[in-house]
């Protein structure tokens, strides 16, 4: 008889498996949980590091004898290091697998923020930097989408918007470590420390995260490699014999590809210009009130001190904005949660502009706009993460990721050329105030697109 069992149990037909099924009908595991703090640490890492190059900014002036151009240059070459890396390594992702690229680009961080630290020339920090910015932008794309596709469908758009709030978080606390850093020791310490974050989470996240299931089984990856996440995924599983479904096996070739040329096939092209647009603009906003809103205010006749408090209020609402961001397009739908949010943001800008020197009104609006903005940043993230295929849906990701880097790159360019025109404050924040107003315009237009879905199968 027990000779007898295990070829009774070989012959036993195995259960079919649903990945979409398997994650929507269970709470979250053991697994789970750790593929979603792994990529908040991973967004974590990359918001600390963002910070790292302008915090130790007057000391590279100094020691390299870079002109205020030079540094200028070296900044925008970071950004449009991250708007290449994000593009390339989206794409990369849903070629080759979200975790070895999402691996691959914090080790790319990783090396070429520590060889900041020996960049004694300004070619020399150009090149760097430029790595840096790669490896900073490819990994966003990949965490959030790898997170994405580790929880129910039904809080895909709340995950991705936490993952994402855990940038700015990471840039506030890096901001923080690097003050401290700087007071009491020389400024390549920096660098050090954001070596060996990510080495950290490479170390760890090499052997313990697995890759994600959806872009196992859309690249019909053996059944023996899923077998294991399924089984701890869902205990109940241990034991019995499995077959995974695959629904998609007659997916036009180009969608499997992951393409960019396909994110504008079946219907998807009008949301995806939508979702770049609305990108670049939300994102473009964020980048001024970074760089430019301390200087506004302190050139309208606010104090330097209490520009700074103001600034830290911006950071607050934008952090709490993030993290209810999904949950609100959950509930109310993607053109109710962001268009209200945009217009309360360029509402917001514009009263910055009457009451520049009001500190108990600017405390109050830049909160609630810095809020709204951040329900915007992180909702147009959510909204990508649930509109593509597995097949497209980095691609989808790093495409739209890229647009938001580009718009970093511009805004403060147009902010300059306005203060250099020597307009006053009103009439700056009031050109501040259509930038997220032209982000509107793009929800209202994404929202009554056709969203064809039967064209299009979703992962």
């Amino acid at each position: 008889m027990q000779q007898v069992l295990p070829s009774a149990q070989r012959d036993m037909p195995p259960n079919n498996i649903d990945i979409e099924a398997l994650l929507d009908r269970n709470p979250l595991s053991h697994l789970q949980k750790l593929v979603l703090g792994l990529c908040a640490v991973a967004a974590f890492i990359d918001g600390a590091d963002r910070q790292s190059i302008g915090v130790i900014a007057h000391s590279l002036m100094q020691e390299l004898h870079l002109s205020a151009t030079q540094l200028g240059f070296i900044f925008s070459l970071d950004n449009l290091g991250a708007v290449v890396g994000a593009i390339v390594c989206g794409w990369l992702s849903d070629q080759f697998g979200r975790k070895p690229i999402m691996l691959a680009s914090i080790a790319v961080m990783a090396i070429f923020t520590g060889l900041t630290a020996f960049s004694y020339s300004f070619h020399t920090l150009a090149i760097v930097r430029f790595g840096a910015g790669f490896g900073l932008g490819g990994a966003a794309p990949c965490f959030i989408t790898l997170a994405s596709e580790y929880v129910p469908k039904r809080m895909r758009s709340t995950t991705a918007a936490i993952i994402f709030a855990a940038y700015p978080l990471g840039a506030a606390c890096g901001g923080f470590l690097n003050s401290y850093v700087i007071a009491h020791y020389d400024w390549p310490v920096v660098f050090y420390i954001g070596t060996i974050l990510p080495l950290i989470l490479l170390a760890v996240a090499a052997p313990a995260m697995p890759e994600s299931m959806q872009f196992l089984l859309s690249h019909g990856a053996p059944e023996k490699r899923m077998l294991k996440i399924a089984r701890a995924l869902d205990r109940s599983l241990v034991g019995t014999a499995l077959r995974f479904t695959r629904p998609h096996q007659d997916e036009p070739a180009r969608v499997r590809s992951g393409s960019t040329r396909a994110l504008f096939a079946d219907g998807l092209a009008r949301q995806t210009l939508c979702l770049w647009g609305i990108f670049f603009f939300a994102y473009a906003t964020s980048k001024i009130l970074s760089f430019w809103l301390p200087n506004i205010l302190t050139s309208g006749g606010l104090p330097a001190s209490s520009s700074a408090i103001v600034q830290g209020c911006y950071n607050t609402g934008n952090f709490i904005g993030m993290i209810a961001a999904g949950r609100l397009i959950e509930k109310l739908g993607a053109r109710r949660a962001l268009a209200p949010a945009l217009l309360v943001t360029a509402a917001a800008m514009a009263i910055v502009g009457l009451y520049p020197t009001n500190l108990t009104a600017l405390l109050i609006v830049i909160t609630v706009g810095g809020c709204s903005l951040g329900i915007s940043m992180a909702g147009v993230v959510s909204i990508t993460a649930g509109l593509y295929p597995t097949s497209l849906r980095a691609t989808g990701m790093g495409a739209g990721m890229a647009s938001s880097r580009f718009g970093q790159v511009v805004a403060p360019l147009g902010i300059a050329l306005l203060v250099d025109m020597a307009l006053d404050t009103q009439q700056i924040m009031l050109a501040v105030a259509a930038v997220p107003l032209c982000a509107f315009l793009m929800v209202l237009w994404f929202a009554r697109a056709k969203h064809r879905e039967a064209a299009m199968p979703q992962a």
